[in-house]
């Protein structure tokens, strides 16, 4: 900056001294033309300067001078040149100058500074002088120049005003005095001056030395003086010229003196302004050129060549060009060539090739500046490499995009909490425009349902610099309340000092409404709306924590409807679910505001009830009995039936929830034993047993749609190679409240309610569906299926096998179904026919629990098996007890001869698995290897392919 100014101040000086100084000035180029010219000089001359700077030194001079000019032009080039000649005016009319003439270059090219001065009136005084010594004082007088004169004997003859100004000293004090008298007002001593060369070449015993330069017979110098006169260093300009007689003697001598530091100052104002521009210039950072008038180029400093690796003379004119990025030099090219034909700024932004081959992008910038009159001069400007910004400003546009179109409300508020920023989507969600809420506070946006200390904690935790993260009920523009997630942190600046605040908030409504039917779907039935088993047991739990204040008695009634199956099988599910919605609604009628009624699923409904004592407890019960008794209507139709209610009271039925509600059940199952329609208080005389055997059978109807019933998986393992040969699917019913209830409970109860067809069916479809994904991995692995006896003689069993094959897509060869051997012997035709069409389809069959059964080796040998698998009850104790050895020793044996493979199941000791190998058994099942489990564990030990001891 401090250059800058220097520049500024340096160039304005130069300006006011070139066009106020009295002297004509020109700058010409090397041929001559003008390409400057100060005012004086469109004085003199009478030209125009658009005129003037359209003409040549040579249309100012006689015309038969151009080969003089020419000489004096290449002199003037190699070193300062003083010289008179005469010029021409526009109006034809000539004048004699005096031109001091000294070369220079600028941007390149080279130019001659032309001082010039009109001296048409000393000349005319010379020509006086010449023809007349009396002459020679009032011609002399009126001289600019300080002028004296000396007769042939170094006396002064005269000595006129502008002498008297320079020296101080007067004309009558120095007319007539010789001996150098003339210099003592100069150097305050004797001395010869230029005057004194007329008469001789030399004036060694003065040891003085001029730089003496001669036309024709006048003598000039110029140079720096010290102490030209007592006080002052001036640069002088001196002319000396001869007085001749009449016979052309020399008779005295003329000398007249100027004082040029003021035209020397201004020479060198412009040199320096010169040197200082291109020192300047060179030094700058930036790219910076400087073209001419036509847009060539003719100055690149030194930090673009540095960029580009190239000379000077290689960039010059249009050469910087050649570095365009070729997709960028024909729009530049364009842009550059209208900026120059319209002569205003331009900024271009393109690629230039750097030294390192790579390009970079770059803000190429110029404007036009003007000469010393104002006319159109060139252009100047720089190029900043913006690639860095350029990708910076990527990267903002592309964050800027992101806040400005994405789906999160943004604020940025000041310290004070003024809002200086929202993007559209704070609009969209607020219903306030941008213009709305610009220096207001957030606040605008409360809906006055949060508490004034959750605003103080927010501050409290952002003031520290600290992220806070919560949700807000906010009121929107139209007074609509919406929830809002926000994220609130601070933003700081290079020293670390918090300046604003940065919010990203989401709308969090629908999100909050579907958290809540969520909720409510968690802890309520879907269809009654009642509270579900989930909810009444927490609900009892916090009812039986707080007792203790309470001197009422909490009870649950456990309700199942009678004959419900009635009216889903007669008028279908939709009407039975319309009858479960007037059920809730009648109960919770009933119990009114002194309890609470839930849906546990089903026919199933529990009530807790909170009452002074037993008589008020009965009451209520019945009432619901009676309720039960009245007609229910279902698509214009009437139906009676009733309900069986259990009772369990607090704390002597139980402590706990879970307690209560499965001590009502249980009362509520001995009331169905009781025939129904009627209530009962639990006691521990309960037939648990009968009571049990009912709740199965009754849940058990539901347990498929329910899903719980699971399927387990137990390997059968060849006793060699430990090889899994294939593994067994066992099903288990897992209740979620009686817990895991063992098979051999539920699956005669499922054959006796007739459920076991749907159950094995599923069972079919599921583990085939598993061995699926198993069988990708394992090839040879089949799964095992077990089948009823009712299952297995279905006359659907092989429609229903094939279509599972159709939809789970397994190889019926790796199926492996097993019946019982009673269930084979049951109706022998009819399983050979079964058997041969399962064989046809690639089916593998085996016979569970062999030995248990009286089956005929007649059948046993028409029967297509693959395998016999020996009861576990023959295994137990085939080590210790010498009639199941013989019996496990002849099945073995029965089945070798008739080709089938031998599987003994319960193994659990490596003393049974020696023994069982001994006898000749090759596969074993049993928790020796491993016990059934879960389809998640077994692929375990599937993916391993074998088992270890």
């Amino acid at each position: 900056m401090k250059k800058e100014t220097r520049f500024n101040h340096r160039q304005n000086r130069y300006e006011l001294i070139f066009n106020h100084s009295r002297d004509i000035i020109l700058i010409l180029q090397s041929d001559g033309r003008i390409v400057d010219a100060n005012r004086s000089a469109v004085d003199a001359y009478g030209f125009s300067y658009e005129e003037l700077v359209n003409k040549t030194i040579f249309d100012l001079r006689q015309p038969d001078a151009d080969s003089l000019v020419k000489e004096q032009m290449q002199e003037a080039s190699k070193e300062h040149l003083l010289f008179e000649a005469t010029h021409r005016r526009k109006d034809g009319s000539s004048f004699p100058v005096e031109v001091s003439s000294q070369a220079f270059r600028f941007d390149s090219d080279n130019f001659l500074l032309s001082i010039i001065r009109d001296i048409s009136d000393r000349i005319e005084v010379e020509k006086k002088l010449r023809l007349a010594q009396k002459q020679l004082n009032s011609m002399i007088e009126f001289l600019p120049d300080a002028t004296f004169a000396i007769d042939k004997e170094r006396k002064v003859i005269a000595w006129n005003r502008a002498m008297e100004t320079m020296t101080g000293v007067k004309k009558e004090d120095m007319i007539g005095k010789g001996d150098f008298a003339y210099s003592l007002p100069f150097y305050n001593e004797a001395r010869p001056m230029l005057i004194d060369f007329i008469f001789s070449d030399t004036f060694d015993q003065f040891d003085c030395t001029y730089d003496l330069k001669r036309t024709n017979d006048s003598l000039y110098t110029q140079s720096f003086v010290e102490n030209f006169f007592p006080g002052q260093d001036i640069y002088l300009w001196a002319k000396a010229t001869p007085l001749y007689d009449e016979n052309h003697q020399v008779i005295g001598a003329i000398e007249s003196i100027r004082d040029i530091t003021e035209r020397k100052r201004v020479e060198d104002a412009i040199k320096d302004s010169r040197d200082f521009y291109l020192s300047i210039f060179n030094e700058l950072p930036t790219l910076a050129w400087h073209a001419d008038r036509r847009g060539r180029y003719i100055d690149l400093n030194k930090s673009w060549l540095d960029f580009t690796g190239r000379t000077l003379q290689e960039e010059q004119n249009y050469g910087w060009m050649e570095n365009i990025h070729p997709d960028d030099v024909g729009n530049v090219s364009i842009a550059y060539r209208h900026a120059l034909k319209d002569r205003r700024p331009f900024k271009l932004e393109y690629r230039l090739r750097r030294y390192d081959r790579k390009y970079r992008w770059i803000i190429h910038s110029g404007r036009p500046y003007s000469g010393i009159k104002g006319e159109f001069a060139g252009y100047i400007g720089v190029c900043y490499d913006i690639t860095e910004l350029k990708s910076t400003k990527e990267q903002v546009l592309k964050l800027s995009t992101a806040v400005e179109q994405g789906p999160s409300i943004v604020i940025i508020t000041n310290t004070a909490g003024e809002i200086e920023y929202v993007n559209p989507k704070f609009t969209e969600i607020t219903g306030y425009h941008y213009d709305e809420v610009i220096g207001k506070n957030p606040r605008i946006l409360k809906s006055g349902k949060v508490p004034l200390e959750e605003y103080k904690k927010l501050w409290k935790v952002i003031s520290a610099g600290q992220e806070w993260r919560g949700e807000f009920l906010n009121k929107k523009k139209s007074g609509e309340l919406y929830w809002e997630y926000a994220s609130i942190s601070s933003i700081r600046d290079s020293t670390d000092k918090i300046t604003h605040y940065l919010a990203v908030k989401e709308d969090i409504t629908e999100r909050k409404k579907t958290g809540e039917k969520i909720s409510f779907l968690a802890f309520n039935d879907t269809l009654t709306g009642l509270p579900n088993r989930t909810k009444f047991t927490e609900i009892l739990a916090n009812r039986l924590e707080a007792t203790g204040s309470s001197i009422n008695t909490i009870s649950v009634l456990f309700i199942d409807l009678d004959m419900f199956k009635r009216v889903n099988d007669t008028l279908g599910h939709g009407a039975g679910d319309k009858l479960l919605v007037d059920v809730g609604k009648r109960l919770t009628a009933i119990v009114d505001n002194q309890g609470i009624v839930s849906r546990m699923g089903g026919d199933e409904f529990t009530v807790l009830l909170e009452l002074p004592h037993n008589e008020a407890l009965k009451e209520i019960v019945e009432k619901i009995l009676h309720g039960f008794r009245k007609p229910w209507i279902i698509d214009d139709l009437e139906f009676y039936f009733t309900a069986s209610i259990g009772v369990a009271t607090y704390p002597g039925d139980g402590e706990d929830a879970e307690t209560l509600l499965k001590r009502a059940d249980t009362a509520m199952y001995w009331a169905k034993e009781r025939g129904k329609n009627n209530y009962q208080f639990y006691t521990s005389t309960i037939q648990d047993r009968s009571l049990r055997k009912v709740r199965l059978e009754n849940h058990l109807h539901h347990a498929l749609e329910q899903q719980e019933l699971i399927l387990y998986y137990q390997p059968q393992v060849h006793i060699e190679s430990k090889e899994i040969i294939a593994v067994e699917t066992l099903l288990r019913w897992i209740h979620p409240t009686m817990g895991l209830i063992s098979p051999e409970e539920f699956i005669p109860l499922a054959e006796e309610a007739g459920l076991i067809i749907p159950i094995e069916k599923w069972v079919l479809k599921t583990a085939c569906t598993q061995a699926g994904i198993w069988l990708k991995k394992n090839k040879t692995l089949k799964i095992a299926v077990n089948l009823s006896a009712r299952h297995f003689q279905q006359s659907s069993l092989i429609e229903t096998i094939t279509r599972t094959f159709e939809e789970t897509k397994i190889d019926p060869t790796q199926l492996e179904l097993e019946i019982t051997e009673s269930t084979a012997m049951k109706d022998p035709e009819l399983t050979i026919k079964i058997l041969n069409s399962l064989k046809s389809m690639g089916v593998s069959i085996s016979v569970d629990d062999f030995g248990t059964g009286y089956s005929s080796l007649n059948y046993l040998k028409r029967f297509p098996l693959k395998k016999l698998k020996i009861d576990r009850s023959f295994i137990s104790d085939i080590t210790s007890d010498q009639e199941d050895e013989a019996i496990v020793s002849t099945i073995i044996v029965l089945a070798k001869s008739l080709h089938l493979e031998v599987v003994g199941e319960g193994v659990e000791t490596k003393e049974q698995i020696a023994f069982l190998k001994r006898l000749g058994c090759s596969i074993v099942q049993g928790y020796y290897y491993s016990k059934p489990l879960p389809g998640t564990e077994i692929e375990k030990i599937l993916s391993k392919g074998f088992l270890t001891e």
